[in-house]
């Protein structure tokens, strides 16, 4: 999951050089606006990948000090919270609820 939203923010990242550089004249590419792709790259890049990643290296470093495997339970119910948390907050991005970089407003 952490590489599949890696390079879905790195796609934003590339299309943001893009259209900054004018090579993109539209201000709506894909069915996304800028502001939709830059609040996109933004919060997977600096939000909910780092969380991915900090959750997976948690679960590692305990294997690693306690020679015991996490409780694979709770370690399923944290992986779908967050699983269904990007969802809901892609789901907003890309409905047009939430521009702006990490400020969600209506429109």
């Amino acid at each position: 999951m952490p590489v599949l939203l890696l390079t879905i923010g790195i796609y934003h990242g590339l299309m943001q050089v893009i259209y900054r550089s004018g090579v993109i004249q539209r201000t709506s590419v894909a069915g996304l606006d800028y502001y939709q792709g830059l609040t996109l790259h933004g919060v997977i890049n600096a939000i909910v990948l780092t969380t991915f990643f900090a959750v997976a290296f948690g679960h590692a470093t305990m294997l690693f000090y306690t020679k015991r495997e996490p409780n694979k339970p709770a370690a399923f119910i944290s992986m779908l919270l967050m699983v269904v948390g990007t969802g809901l907050a892609a789901a907003a991005i890309l409905a047009g609820k939430a521009s702006v970089l990490y400020t969600f407003t209506r429109r």
